[in-house]
């Protein structure tokens, strides 16, 4: 007489394996992404710092201009 075992539902080891090694899988994609990421910030960072930095210097060169050209008599005949 042979003796029926139930069968319960479930995963095996493999199957667990096979889930743990695709989600490394994944895991490495994502991590992957993080450099690139801080890669991109520092250099946005220092674009937005150079467009600062002339912004201001063309604001202080108008300025001085300005400045400089009211300082200067005008010339009574110059039609400008």
């Amino acid at each position: 007489m042979r003796m029926r075992t139930a069968r319960r539902a479930g995963f095996s080891l493999t199957e667990a394996l096979i889930a743990i090694f695709v989600m490394a899988l994944g895991l490495l994609g994502i991590l992957s992404l993080f450099p690139l990421g801080a890669m991109s910030m520092a250099q946005a960072m220092k674009d937005d710092r150079t467009a600062q930095a002339n912004h201001n210097a063309t604001t202080l060169l108008r300025q001085f201009w300005r400045s400089e050209i009211e300082k200067q008599p005008v010339p009574p005949n110059d039609q400008f």
